[in-house]
């Protein structure tokens, strides 16, 4: 679970998690004047996603996203999604708005996330080449939300998902800006850190300073994704079974642990961790470098950038069966 310093208050057990229950849509009911609600798409302590048929476009296939959102994040959301429009990964914005006291915006809608195609792999992970592909694509995206000046701050595999045409499956999509935050001034400068803003994301891909409660930039983005990138490949992580234990998942990630399951990998990997330790708060990342590395493993395979991806060869397997 993603977790905001600003979402709790001490209580006399200490931190209490304050959230409210998301609000519930019965299937075949109609939102507003025109969203029919055919299934639930998600759930969790922001609100529901759901599929819905927009009856004004010939039941165009639409994301709904509805929360009673207190502290105004969804309007926070549609505002980084339009500065978004021009990038090929993120999602269009169809409306926005508030019935009543729930609050909607209506998308893009996608397919499954990358948490749940590596769980359909047979053993758990990605192939290698599935793997480079998608974090190249994963570095586009959060390049995209850095160049608007903003950071995402819960990088995850559940973060990202590919498109739900067919013609988009290939097509890796970053979402969910609800812990998002400027990093960059209106002057375009790179915002004072704060002395103590907090612990904000998912423990198991959180950056080193994101667990000491630091200010996050844009390093702290890419070792998310670093992290998310390495569980794709491996299938787990080695702290996966202590996340929810900051002491100790620091005390791991500090460990050599990870050199010594990479020893077989493509000596990128670790030169890509070296760079990213290397960067400070305010530092600009090289984006087309930390591809590069990517790219160079795939040629040294033979790989291209438009062979079959693992989900793709999961769908086939799934039509086939289908025409049995």
């Amino acid at each position: 679970m993603a977790l905001n310093a600003n979402a709790y208050s001490k209580g006399g057990q200490g931190l209490v998690y304050q959230q409210k229950e998301p609000p519930e849509l019965p299937i075949g009911s109609t939102f507003g004047e025109c969203w029919k609600v055919t299934r639930l798409i998600g759930s969790g302590g922001f609100g529901n996603v759901y599929e819905v048929m927009d009856s004004n476009q010939d039941g165009k296939k639409s994301s709904l996203k509805v929360t009673y959102d207190v502290e105004n994040s969804m309007l926070a959301e549609v505002r980084i999604l339009k500065k978004l429009e021009r990038s090929s990964h993120a999602c269009k914005v169809y409306s926005w708005g508030q019935i009543g006291s729930l609050k909607f915006i209506a998308m893009t809608l996608l397919g499954s996330d990358l948490a749940v195609l590596k769980r359909l792999t047979p053993e758990n992970k990605f192939s290698l080449s599935t793997t480079l592909r998608v974090g190249c694509q994963m570095i586009e995206a959060i390049r995209d939300v850095h160049e608007i000046g903003y950071i995402h701050r819960d990088i995850k595999p559940e973060n990202f998902a590919i498109g739900y045409q067919c013609n988009l499956v290939r097509t890796i999509y970053i979402l969910d800006f609800g812990l998002a935050r400027r990093y960059r001034s209106r002057l375009g400068h790179v915002r004072r850190p704060r002395p103590c803003p907090g612990f904000n994301g998912t423990m198991r891909y959180a950056s080193m300073y994101a667990h000491c409660s630091m200010e996050q930039g844009r390093r702290d983005d890419l070792i998310a994704m670093f992290y998310s990138f390495l569980e794709m490949y491996l299938g787990s992580l080695p702290w996966d079974a202590y996340e929810d234990d900051h002491l100790t998942c620091m005390t791991v990630k500090k460990s050599s642990i990870l050199e010594k399951l990479l020893t077989n990998a493509p000596k990128a990997f670790l030169k890509i961790r070296s760079y990213l330790d290397s960067l400070q708060y305010a530092d600009k990342p090289d984006y087309a470098w930390l591809t590069l590395q990517l790219t160079l493993v795939m040629k040294q395979h033979g790989y291209k950038f438009d062979d079959v991806y693992d989900w793709e060869i999961s769908m086939q397997t799934a039509l086939a069966r289908l025409a049995l």
